[in-house]
C-alpha cells in the first residue's frame, strides 16, 4: 500500500489551507464590491421613482389646464390649479413648492430630492398639447431623460 509520510501530508495540506484560505478571500472582496456597486445604483433608482411618481402625480393637473386650453388658448391660468395635486401625494413626495404660472407653466421642488421640475404646455399647430419638460437636480441622473433639457431663458 501506497503510504504518504506524515510530514509530507502536512505540508501538502498546509498549501491546501493557504490556496483556499485565498481563495476565500477573494470571494469575499469580490462580494464588498458587487454590494458597493448595487447601494449605489439601488440610491439612483429609488430617487428616480420618486421623480417618476412626482411626474405622474401630476397627471390631474395636466388635465385640467390641456382641457382649458383646448377651450380658449388664450386662458390665463389661476395659480390655485396647484391644488389640483393631492395634498397627500405633497407631503408623501416631499414636494415643498408647487405654482401653477399664468402661461400654464407647472413648477416643483423637493428640496429632500434636490430637484426642480418645469412643466410648460405648448399647443402645436394641430391643436394637440404638448408638455416640455426642464429640470435641475443635484443628481441629474435622477431626473427622467426628457427633462434633462436646461431650462429656457426668457425672451
Amino acid at each position: 500500500m501506497n503510504t504518504v509520510p506524515e510530514e509530507a501530508y502536512w505540508k501538502i495540506s498546509k498549501s491546501r489551507v493557504k490556496r483556499l484560505a485565498f481563495i476565500l478571500i477573494l470571494l469575499l472582496a469580490v462580494g464588498v464590491l458587487a454590494t458597493t456597486c448595487s447601494l449605489c445604483s439601488h440610491v439612483d433608482y429609488t430617487g428616480r421613482a420618486r421623480v417618476s411618481e412626482i411626474l405622474a402625480s401630476l397627471a390631474p393637473l395636466k388635465n385640467e389646464i390641456a382641457k382649458q386650453l383646448q377651450n380658449d388658448s388664450s386662458f390665463r391660468f389661476a395659480p390655485a390649479l396647484a391644488s389640483h395635486i393631492p395634498e397627500k401625494t405633497v407631503s408623501s413626495l416631499a414636494i415643498e413648492y408647487r405654482a401653477v404660472a399664468p402661461d400654464g407653466t407647472i413648477t416643483l421642488f423637493s428640496r429632500q430630492l434636490g430637484t426642480l421640475i418645469m412643466i410648460r404646455p405648448q399647443v402645436g399647430p394641430d391643436g394637440a398639447i404638448e408638455w416640455s419638460c426642464h429640470g435641475a437636480a443635484t443628481q441629474v441622473e435622477i431626473l427622467p431623460l426628457r427633462c434633462r433639457n436646461p431650462f429656457p431663458v426668457p425672451p
